[in-house]
């Protein structure tokens, strides 16, 4: 039965955007930074960031407030999702934030945690997933897959009882958590305002490396596309049938890990798909003090507003 406890104390992510998926480098400079200057996360995150002097993604637990609530849909540790949810008593619009990591273990819901905190702040609840990763036992096909639904169904079985709005929903999805956005939008039963994918990867067989964060896709789905065709094709958004909502796809014009190409390729499959280049690297996407970030918010505020 699906439950409230305490969130766990956050995986520090420490690798450079230029050498592998995780946080851009210089995330710990940026916390010495916050912390030398006296700016306490009591500080509200919009005028923490504020005086951040440059642009990099720190773990960002680090910089917000712990989430209302974490809820369990499962019994392993890691299928549960974290709640934030603004002031008020009115229903509120919410984002289901899937974080990428190229599909691995290392990585975890920890860095959204201040993209999260910034729509709260704005008036979105967020309900961000944390689920089975690669190196996780059941994570991978199908088990991830499984666990994104999962959160999806919990979200509209507990939504009204939580002050969200379920006529209201937005996916969106960083990286590998773009990927499964992406698919969670086009799977039967699933009603949404629209899905947004952040630097998404929406073709995993071209996607696939030997090394890089190409590589954490073969590990996820158990090997290459080559000997796996058939189970890449259903588990991969330009493969699949449209989803029935809006999409809108935004690339960051120095993203080192994702390329356009997988922007191009979703929009070659769905001619109208929406798509929009953004200054900044990877995870500028990601990151509240960013021009590329309030690029974001302006796309879900057009999609929470129709």
């Amino acid at each position: 039965m699906p439950h409230a406890h305490s969130p766990r104390m956050p995986v520090p992510t420490r690798t450079a955007e230029g050498a592998h998926c995780g946080v851009a480098r210089g995330h710990r400079a940026l916390v010495g930074v916050i912390l030398a200057s006296g700016i306490a996360t009591a500080m509200p995150l919009s005028r923490a960031v504020a005086q951040v002097p440059f642009t990099v993604v720190a773990d960002s637990a680090r910089l917000a407030p712990a989430p209302d609530v974490r809820i369990a849909y499962g019994a392993d540790p890691e299928q549960f999702v974290e709640l934030r949810v603004p002031t008020g008593g009115r229903r509120h619009p919410v984002v289901m934030l899937i974080h990428g990591g190229c599909w691995l273990s290392q990585y975890d819901v920890s860095h959204l945690a201040a993209a999260a905190e910034s729509l709260r702040q704005q008036g979105v609840a967020t309900w961000a997933v944390e689920y089975r990763r690669a190196g996780h036992a059941g994570g991978g096909d199908p088990g991830s897959f499984d666990d994104i639904r999962a959160a999806y169904d919990l979200l509209i079985a507990q939504g009204r009882a939580r002050h969200l709005d379920r006529s209201r929903i937005v996916l969106m999805g960083h990286s590998a958590g773009g990927h499964l956005a992406l698919w969670l939008a086009s799977e039967p039963g699933v009603k949404v305002r629209g899905t947004v994918g952040l630097a998404a990867v929406t073709d995993p067989a071209s996607f696939a490396q030997p090394t890089g964060c190409g590589a954490g896709i073969t590990r996820f789905m158990g090997g290459a596309p080559q000997a796996l065709a058939e189970a890449y094709a259903a588990r991969s958004p330009v493969a699949r049938a449209a989803p029935r909502t809006n999409v809108i796809l935004l690339a960051a014009r120095d993203d080192r890990i994702v390329p356009k190409s997988q922007v191009d390729a979703y929009l070659s499959r769905f001619p109208g798909t929406v798509t929009k280049e953004v200054p900044g690297g990877h995870f500028d996407l990601v990151a509240p003090w960013t021009e590329a970030w309030r690029a974001v918010r302006a796309e879900l505020e057009t999609l929470l507003r129709r």
